[in-house]
């Protein structure tokens, strides 16, 4: 005769099979991976302390010129760059044309210094010089 095995043992030993499964040690787990798949890698795990890799300087083709993406993506940075150079610089001027001419500003019943302009064109002017001169590189 047969023997039969009732549903409740089926599930006991399903179940049994899975404790002995998970009862493994997280760095035992981690090795058996490593020997089944390979070195893991860093964008696989990067909460694990595995450093990412650097981005590195554009790579060239066979040609010698950079790759197309990375051609647009500088272009577009410069062009940031160039536009924000152009704006520190407008804003400079205008506080340089109120720290010549002194005329007052008043914001919500405060007077803005004239020496506050004076301190904007110096830090304005500074940064639009720095990031136009960023732009032509």
């Amino acid at each position: 005769m047969a023997k039969r095995t009732s549903a409740r043992k089926k599930a006991a030993r399903g179940r049994k099979a899975t404790r002995i499964m998970s009862s493994k040690k997280p760095a035992a787990k981690a090795e058996e991976m490593v020997r089944k798949h390979g070195t893991p890698s860093p964008q696989a795990a990067p909460d694990r302390g595995i450093p990412r890799p650097l981005r590195s300087v554009p790579a060239a083709s066979a040609s010698g010129r950079t790759k197309p993406g990375i051609y647009a993506q500088l272009m577009r940075d410069r062009r940031a760059l160039r536009i924000a150079s152009i704006i520190l610089g407008i804003i400079a001027l205008l506080h340089l044309v109120r720290f010549v001419t002194g005329f007052t500003v008043i914001v919500d019943d405060v007077v803005l210094p004239i020496t506050a302009s004076g301190f904007i064109v110096v830090i304005f002017g500074v940064l639009a010089v720095w990031y136009y001169r960023l732009s032509l590189d």
